[in-house]
């Protein structure tokens, strides 16, 4: 499995997401939100062996982010993060917004999951 590069629209990414190999490089997240409130979540897949049971304590969502353009950007753990993707209605950035994510692990042996909710569309490349 690689990683799924290319634009995606919220509706692909609701409910169970789309998953894909976890991230062998520097990627660049880029979206576009045409509504208001939107969020976007990637969490590690590849190291579950059950309900949020992780079986190693680094995963495959770690690394560096860096961001100018999302002001809400929320790393919960190794193993789960999200953004407030910027509303069309911020006088700042006008539903636009981007963040680069290095991985700490960049095996791709592992797998993540893509969420998310709202009418926004991310290009990942």
């Amino acid at each position: 499995m690689a990683m799924n590069f290319g634009t995606f629209n919220s509706t692909q990414l609701t409910g169970s997401g789309l998953v894909t190999s976890s991230i062998s490089g520097a990627t660049l997240f880029d979206f576009r939100n045409n509504g208001n409130s939107a969020y976007f979540i990637m969490e590690d897949n590849g190291r579950l062996s059950g309900s949020l049971d992780y079986t190693a304590s680094i995963g495959f969502i770690s690394g560096s982010y860096s961001s100018s353009q999302i002001p809400n950007f929320s790393t919960s753990s190794a193993h789960l993060m999200g953004v407030v993707v910027p509303s069309k209605n911020d006088h700042k950035f006008l539903g636009t917004g981007s963040f680069l994510f290095t991985p700490g692990d960049n095996t791709t042996s592992g797998s993540i999951r893509l969420r998310a909710a709202g009418d926004f569309t991310v290009t990942i490349t």
